[in-house]
């Protein structure tokens, strides 16, 4: 039985390549890591962000993929493939997979951007491997929303548009 998130499906198999993959960055650095569709929702992920809801933290991700490629066209480049963001103690790197998919890793400050990068660029070849069939031209058709994705989307938008105190 495939694992559904409304219409977009990942096969078990491809769910624990997937996982694979990921375990594979993890063990080789403290961080975090997970694979979204760039509608944002979260197909998998490896490591621990203590209070922090991974379904929004997706839907933001897929936002700043979305307004970096509306960057790039203002630009004239081709594409952007990857975003970082640095905090006081978080780091963020995420890298386009393919057309749709994306590889975000959150870790501190003790960790090299370089090894992020280098780590990431070597799981996003796999997981191109592994999130396209083969005869598939890279679309993903039929994506829809679920429920609980609905509501995290939801839950960022008001966030993000909140009235500030």
């Amino acid at each position: 039985m495939d694992q559904v998130w409304s219409k977009l499906t990942i096969s078990p198999t491809h769910l624990t390549n997937i996982s694979t993959c990921l375990d594979n960055l993890s063990a080789q650095s403290n961080i975090c890591a997970m694979v979204l569709h760039s509608s944002g929702q979260v197909i998998s992920s490896q490591g621990e962000l203590p209070d922090c809801d991974l379904g929004t933290l997706g839907v933001l991700l897929a936002g700043n993929f979305a307004t970096a490629r509306e960057t790039a066209k203002l630009l004239r480049e081709p594409e952007f493939k990857s975003l970082f963001l640095e905090g006081k103690s978080r780091r963020l790197f995420s890298l386009s997979v393919g057309k749709h998919w994306m590889l975000s890793v959150v870790f501190g400050p003790s960790i090299r951007i370089g090894l992020i990068k280098s780590l990431c660029l070597k799981v996003a070849k796999e997981l191109e491997l592994v999130l396209r069939d083969p005869g598939d031209d890279g679309e993903v058709q039929g994506v829809g929303v679920d429920q609980e994705f609905r509501e995290s989307a939801l839950t960022a938008i008001d966030l993000i548009f909140r009235e500030a105190p």
